[in-house]
């Protein structure tokens, strides 16, 4: 059975990795291939070390989606997190779409939209979520987190949306409130 990940544990799990390599981050987020490596390496990206800090286990590439955490590498009845990397914020609503049909207990889309785009690509990202729920259980569950960094020279400021019945609201980022520390 597939472990369930709330949105503010992998937050709290994801947030410190960012937060530590922020230099990095800075440095190469306009040179996309290198960007998207320093994400999505097996060895020692941040989405690795996100799913070390779960203690679950990374993959990429599956079933077309960028990434997903498990609980083993043996046989997986479902993944616990799918995640969804997309540089160009414009085109992220294809992926929300894209997460909307996959089958995990936690969907996270990571984009990097201008600020004044983000109030749009909310309810756009909304929308969707709404339209493929079943029943409301999605939004019970809280199961979506909407991930947009921000640049300014080699500064990176990440904001968080967690998806509730009342549509993305912002999720605060650990160092803002109380982190419980991860089993």
């Amino acid at each position: 059975m597939s472990r369930i990940v709330s949105p503010e544990e992998f937050v709290d799990a994801f947030h410190p990795i960012v937060a530590a390599r922020e230099g990095e981050i800075g440095h190469l987020f306009y040179c996309r291939k290198d960007y998207t490596a320093l994400f999505l390496d097996h060895e020692g990206g941040v989405l690795s070390r996100t799913a070390q800090s779960l203690d679950l286990v990374f993959w990429t590439e599956f079933l077309q989606v960028d990434a997903a955490f498990a609980s083993s590498l043996g046989e997986v009845e479902r993944f616990s997190v799918a995640i969804e990397h997309e540089h160009d914020a414009k085109t992220s609503i294809w992926e929300m779409n894209k997460l909307a049909y996959v089958d995990t207990s936690l969907k996270v889309l990571i984009t990097y939209p201008d600020e004044e785009e983000e109030p749009k690509l909310l309810r756009s990202y909304e929308r969707i979520v709404r339209i493929t729920q079943v029943m409301n259980e999605l939004a019970q569950h809280r199961r979506y987190l909407a991930v947009f960094a921000f640049e300014e020279g080699e500064a990176i400021t990440w904001r968080y949306h967690v998806y509730t019945v009342s549509g993305f609201v912002p999720l605060p980022a650990p160092d803002s409130r109380s982190v419980a520390p991860h089993a």
